[in-house]
């Protein structure tokens, strides 16, 4: 793994989540436009000569605030990149860049993170243990974007096409944020990302969570771990509800928040495995299992395993 510091932050941190009605108001439509050009291409709008010097104050007088500094980036022998992201009072959350390589033309997925530390307790996640420090704000999380598509113009990676909300933290305990950061993500006049290539994660909390989650754009994505509710219990420590009734809040989000036979109601279920605890067949076939009853559009499964 290499290592290489960095000191690199928006002039106007409000920027990232600002609306575009809200920026024009600002500097007006055409200057709006090219803000927001130099965003999705990782540049700093307020350094960018296309803009004029009293509209770069402008903008850094309405929009500044506390910026996410990228302090630290780690670099694997494959391209996958951590970024070590500066959130302000000594907190630091990462987000990773991870390259596609193996199949189809090259592209990079973006890994954010939406809370310092987490609260769900998972046994075998580290930032499990550290328990919840604070939720992110959308600028927060929107911010971590920008560093990652800046990361990607530098380094030369290939281009940056899916984000997943799997990083620190879990979404469905961040709700209000996250979908403001899904939609900012995925607005044709901000940084204009497929809603289809983006993931939104959870351990699911309780049923309702699913629902508040569901209404931000973007495929859903349940971290099941495992289908046993004692196992479920010992994996995921905050665990109150039995999967099936977790199973049953994600079907009726869907249903209650996205058009019958939409690409949305595609979901993904998430499981970490761990040898000898739930890798075995009998795991995979209840996890089918389960799945069986929710007659959903498409139903895909992410594996993670750990020895």
């Amino acid at each position: 793994v290499t290592t290489q510091s960095k000191q690199t932050a928006l002039s106007a941190p409000g920027l990232v989540a600002a609306s575009t009605e809200d920026l024009e108001a600002v500097v007006g439509a055409s200057r709006a436009r090219l803000a927001w050009k130099a965003l999705r291409e990782g540049r700093d709008p307020c350094a960018d000569p296309a803009l004029s010097r009293q509209a770069r104050a402008d903008l850094v007088q309405t929009f500044g605030g506390e910026a996410v500094s990228l302090v630290e980036t780690f670099k694997a022998a494959d391209g996958t990149t951590k970024l070590l992201v500066d959130v302000g009072k000594q907190q630091r959350v990462e987000a990773v860049l991870i390259p596609q390589t193996t199949r189809g033309k090259p592209t990079t997925t973006l890994c954010v993170s939406s809370q310092v530390g987490c609260a769900m307790g998972c046994a075998f996640c580290a930032t499990g243990r550290m328990g919840l420090i604070r939720s992110l704000s959308s600028s927060e999380i929107c911010q971590q974007l920008w560093l990652g598509l800046r990361m990607v113009q530098t380094n030369k990676l290939p281009p940056l096409r899916s984000i997943v909300f799997m990083g620190m933290g879990d979404a469905g305990t961040n709700p209000k944020h996250a979908k403001a950061a899904a939609e900012c993500f995925t607005d044709p006049d901000r940084f204009g990302f497929s809603r289809h290539r983006l993931t939104l994660s959870t351990v699911g909390p309780s049923p309702s969570a699913f629902l508040a989650l569901a209404a931000a754009p973007g495929q859903l994505a349940w971290s099941v771990h495992a289908v046993d509710a004692d196992l479920r219990k010992r994996l995921v420590p905050t665990a109150a509800w039995e999967p099936e009734a977790l199973r049953d809040g994600l079907l009726d989000a869907l249903r209650a928040t996205r058009p019958m036979h939409s690409k949305e109601r595609s979901v993904m279920l998430a499981v970490t495995l761990l040898a000898g605890v739930n890798d075995s067949l009998e795991h995979a076939l209840s996890l089918i299992h389960i799945s069986e009853p929710t007659r959903l559009r498409r139903i895909s499964y992410a594996v993670f395993c750990l020895k």
